[in-house]
């Protein structure tokens, strides 16, 4: 039998075939894969190691997530009455670096009024905030729980306490004001929320912002305000709907009754920014309290000295010789010094200007790129270079 030549040209049309419907078959996968990556743009990414990956090696992140290098960081600072000059020479430094300016000038009296520390409305930093465009918000405090219960329970009062803060603002032409009630009866809570709203409808319809210092919470949330009537009077959630700055007092994690430890230790500051970003109603409102001072003990000894950064660097220069420790200590990302004197171990935890960068870094990984410092005065001047770089 005579054998066929093979039909080559059937052979190439049915290779031609499954090429094409591979090829098609390909493109659509690759197209859904397309789809599905602009889907997920959503995703939600663990940003603490993006903005590691940022740092570190900035050319492998998406285009999108290098908009992290785009956010300013907008730097405010509580002043001290009873070291307001110190805070003044300060601020004439750095006064571009310094969005708005807070002293503490104001209390809150039994009759609604507001009481004057001795420094308060000093013309000279009136003058120069006004010339340099830096807000002035002054911080009102209060002591006593029980004169704040009996103005909040009664409308004449409290109508008459709002009044006197407007009109404060207005005298002085103040940018706004701050609010530092840290005695409040944990009864008073919708009271004292109620108060919050209606100072800032009063304010904001006078082109006044509301600005509220808090104390600290985290999800130990139920626990810490059984001990504390005040944390448990200041509903995050519902306060920071009225104000214009949700200012969270972000220190004191060990006090000067304590024994020695650090002042505001990393993980429980990441424990704060978790819970602000659960229970603070706009993202946008939060403002990290930082500490800059410093607290000294005799080791081992309850009980301690506040110091600011001058304090500190003078004890070193004076105890060189006699120093045991001073670095930064990568478990709380603050600075131990230890030295003897006297007879004694003296220690020492303190802030300058890389214990401030690296909470800064840390806030950011939250979003969070606001922050205020208390206090002005006597810090590491190296703080403020950061913020120019």
């Amino acid at each position: 039998m005579k054998r066929q030549k093979p039909k080559w040209h059937l052979l190439l049309s049915v290779i031609m075939i499954l090429f094409a419907a591979f090829t098609f078959t390909l493109f659509k996968f690759l197209d859904s894969k397309r789809s599905v990556q602009t889907e997920s743009k959503s995703i939600d990414y663990d940003i603490e190691e993006v903005y590691k990956a940022f740092i570190e090696e900035e050319e492998y992140l998406p285009e999108d997530l290098r908009e992290i290098e785009k956010v300013e960081t907008e730097v405010s600072a509580w002043i001290a009455y009873w070291d307001f000059y110190n805070a003044l020479d300060t601020y004439k430094l750095n006064k571009s670096n310094i969005k708005s300016l807070s002293p503490t000038w104001y209390f809150l009296q039994a009759d609604g009024s507001l009481g004057l520390k001795n420094t308060a409305r000093n013309s000279e930093l009136i003058n120069l905030s006004k010339e340099n465009d830096t807000g002035l918000v002054p911080s009102i405090s209060n002591s006593n729980a029980e004169e704040l219960s009996k103005i909040l329970n009664s409308s004449t009062l409290l109508d008459s306490h709002i009044s006197n803060i407007a009109s404060e603002i207005e005298t002085y032409k103040y940018t706004g004001i701050d609010i530092d009630y840290e005695s409040i009866k944990a009864s008073d809570r919708e009271k004292f929320s109620n108060f919050i709203k209606l100072l800032s409808e009063k304010l904001h319809k006078n082109g006044k912002i509301l600005t509220i210092a808090v104390l600290w919470k985290n999800d130990l949330e139920g626990l810490i305000e059984s001990v504390s009537q005040s944390r448990g009077a200041q509903d995050w959630p519902e306060i920071s709907r009225y104000v214009d700055e949700f200012r969270i007092m972000a220190y004191d994690y060990t006090g000067s009754a304590d024994l020695p430890g650090s002042i505001a230790p990393r993980d429980w500051i990441r424990s704060i920014l978790d819970y602000a970003q659960d229970n603070v109603t706009s993202h946008d409102k939060i403002v990290l309290g930082l500490p800059l001072y410093a607290y000294k003990w005799v080791e081992d000894t309850k009980g301690a000295d506040a110091l600011v950064w001058t304090d500190v660097n003078y004890l070193i220069v004076e105890n060189k010789n006699q120093i045991i420790w001073n670095k930064l200590d990568e478990e709380t990302l603050e600075k131990m010094l230890k030295y003897k004197s006297g007879g004694q171990t003296w220690v020492i935890w303190y802030q300058d200007r890389e214990v401030t960068e690296k909470r800064i870094e840390l806030a950011k990984t939250y979003g969070v790129n606001k922050f205020i410092f208390w206090r002005l005065g006597g810090e590491d001047p190296e703080i403020f270079d950061l913020l120019n770089d």
